[in-house]
């Protein structure tokens, strides 16, 4: 059985509809006497798909209160505003900010996945494969670096990182309380080319500002690290052909909204029949 730092970590499925991830999480969803962390589902997603947005607030943040984005990016997102309004919403911009700065939240992120690693790498020692020793040269280097900060993280410390996390918990909430949805960009750049070997990585600046090259172009472990569902949508093709997806969230176990959200935007702007020229091989999104 796997063990990962509960609730930090989650599955969730990667689906080409909005109606078959719903499906895919309907089936993975409810209340297990073996997870402490688990709660009954409220209601089934696939219930959800068919709503409108009549009555609902959304609060559009072309930076997600803070994160570079670039302006293609931030340009095929907001054209996409006008699905959220034809499909009932209000949609308002807002000048939200973060607690923190971008770049303390993607360390942040970053610090929880090592101790995750690290607890995998403990486990899969336990079990007699020892992934910072024999097989060292068959893992990928950024995975091993991510495995000894986690080994190097104090208890004390790990604990200590809930004060900020529940400052970026509370800024959203303020949030929810005046808007039931929140969106934004999903990345800040239009596409990451696979690297030729093992370690694929973004850039390490967005519109002149630092950002770590492993997650800091990616507007999602805020949700990550408070725990809200989060749905990404494409709304549209940068100029290079790479799908530009749109982030839509909600206050924590209100799933079923954020996949009403989704299904509604992509019945405005259905994307799939147009998709399959893409090349995968030589981008990553």
């Amino acid at each position: 059985m796997a063990e990962f730092v509960a609730p930090m970590v989650c599955y969730a499925p990667l689906a080409r509809t909005v109606a078959d991830a719903a499906l895919g999480v309907d089936l993975m969803s409810g209340a297990h006497p073996y997870d402490p962390y688990s709660f009954p589902a409220p209601e089934k997603l696939t219930d959800a798909l068919h709503g409108d947005l009549t009555g609902l607030t959304v609060a559009y943040s072309p930076d997600l209160g803070g994160y570079p984005v670039e302006p293609e990016v931030e340009a095929a997102v907001r054209a996409a505003l006008p699905a959220l309004r034809d499909a009932g919403a209000t949609v308002e911009e807002v000048g939200f900010r973060l607690p923190l700065p971008h770049g303390d939240l993607t360390a942040m992120w970053r610090r929880y996945l090592s101790v995750a690693h690290a607890e995998s790498a403990a486990i899969s020692r336990d079990n007699g494969i020892d992934l910072l020793g024999a097989y060292a040269g068959s893992i990928d280097q950024g995975y091993l670096d991510s495995v000894r900060v986690g080994e190097s993280f104090s208890a004390v410390d790990f604990r200590l990182e809930d004060l900020d996390r529940t400052r970026v918990l509370y800024a959203f909430e303020e949030l929810f309380d005046r808007y039931d949805l929140v969106v934004s960009p999903v990345n800040a750049v239009t596409g990451i080319p696979n690297s030729a070997g093992r370690d694929t990585v973004g850039p390490d600046t967005v519109e002149g500002q630092a950002v770590d090259p492993f997650v800091g172009w990616s507007l999602t472990s805020p949700f990550n690290l408070i725990g809200s569902p989060a749905a990404s949508v494409p709304v549209g093709r940068a100029r290079n052909g790479v799908p530009v997806g749109l982030q839509v969230a909600a206050r924590r176990r209100n799933d079923a909204l954020v996949v009403r959200a989704a299904a509604a935007i992509e019945s405005c702007l259905p994307w799939a029949a147009g998709y399959e020229d893409l090349d995968l091989d030589a981008t990553t999104v």
